[in-house]
């Protein structure tokens, strides 16, 4: 910490007050229409705490200059990317008017970089928040912004990483020791257990059928034929067994094979009576993609107590531990197809332990309260 930002003037508020720059869209989602995901659930309870929270989005696409009050302590500043300029007047306009304690940058890499700018241009204390694998992102190939990326890390406060192993890798390539992990929790309140013969009924599913459920992007690169392939192999064995799918599809994939049964899109909030209507849920990720992943939908089938099968790639590896009856090997429909069917005949479920939305709320607010002090 260096010795000019310590001799800043004490904030006079007892709240904190953080601007939070970020993307406005993400894992498919619009923040600002949708309200979902990890940089709308985690601000809007963080905002109940009594953290005011000044979040700046920047879209990608052409769309008008946009404001949301989601409460008293958050609110939403939306700006498209023709309008860069306005971006970066409104982030040095709400630190200069909103007596601004703490940056947080996060969603991409150029938000990091600039969350870095700001706190070192204004002497703040910075936090980075990774919630997916960077690397893999195409702002990555900007030139010099890669370096810039890992010097942001390097030289914030602290980061917060979705993921252990990314993590440690993180860790390895900046001079920075001060990492903490909080995953991509789900909201408790929505996703739950709820009656499987209630939910099967909402939906219109046959009873009598074994229901193998996905719910998220349906693409190649998401390895979804090794799940097309998985099912023909249980179906020859279990002729009632049912594929039910839901998401966001590529051109070109047939979904209308007899004992498949897909239902588009589904809002967020719909989504746990689908996840209740399985008898068993899938994770089929794999590639480039999968080495440092940890998809939610893995947190999601926990909480609403369903059984599941995950890729042994990333993440879910040391997560799961010893539950190895949910992992099969990357790729590798045979595998899937014999962890399918042994959980279709199985009665029991161990469920390992996860953080709820609420604990992953208190940690948030705790390492904002620590970085403002120490600075």
């Amino acid at each position: 910490m260096t010795d000019d930002r310590k001799q800043q003037p004490e904030r006079a508020n007892s709240m904190p007050n953080i601007l939070w720059l970020t993307k406005r869209r993400y894992m498919n989602k619009d923040l600002l229409r949708d309200r979902y995901g990890r940089y709308y659930e985690l601000p809007v309870r963080l905002a109940e705490k009594g953290i005011r929270i000044h979040m700046l989005l920047l879209s990608y696409r052409k769309e008008f200059t946009e404001s949301l009050e989601v409460n008293d302590h958050f609110h939403i500043y939306s700006i498209d990317i023709r309008r860069g300029w306005k971006y970066l007047l409104r982030t040095c306009q709400i630190i200069r008017e909103k007596n601004v304690q703490l940056i947080v940058a996060s969603s991409d890499i150029p938000f990091c970089v600039l969350g870095a700018r700001l706190a070192r241009q204004h002497k703040l204390p910075l936090i980075c928040d990774i919630y997916d694998d960077f690397d893999t992102y195409a702002s990555k190939r900007i030139p010099g912004l890669k370096f810039l990326y890992y010097r942001a890390l390097t030289r914030s406060d602290t980061n917060v990483v979705f993921e252990s192993l990314l993590a440690e890798y993180l860790k390895s390539r900046t001079r920075n020791d001060n990492y903490r992990v909080i995953p991509n929790t789900v909201d408790e309140k929505i996703f739950r257990p709820l009656g499987r013969a209630d939910c099967q009924n909402r939906l219109g599913l046959d009873s009598e059928a074994k229901w193998i459920g996905y719910f998220g992007a349906i693409s190649a690169n998401r390895g979804i034929q090794i799940l097309f392939d998985a099912w023909r192999k249980v179906k020859a064995e279990i002729p009632n067994a049912r594929l039910l799918l839901a998401g966001k599809a590529d051109s070109g994939i047939a979904l209308n094979e007899e004992g498949m049964v897909y239902l588009g899109e589904v809002p967020h909030d719909e989504v746990p009576y689908l996840i209740n209507s399985c008898d068993v849920c899938v994770m089929c990720h794999h590639g480039n993609f999968a080495k440092y992943s940890f998809p939610v939908k893995c947190f999601e089938y926990i909480a609403c107590r369903r059984p599941f099968v995950a890729p042994a790639v990333g993440g879910i590896v040391p997560f799961l531990g010893q539950h190895s009856d949910c992992l099969y090997r990357a790729g590798d429909s045979r595998r899937l197809a014999e962890k399918l069917k042994a959980l279709l005949s199985k009665s029991e479920f161990t469920f390992p332990q996860i953080m709820t939305l609420s604990e992953a709320v208190d940690l948030y607010a705790d390492i904002i309260r620590e970085a403002i002090h120490n600075s």
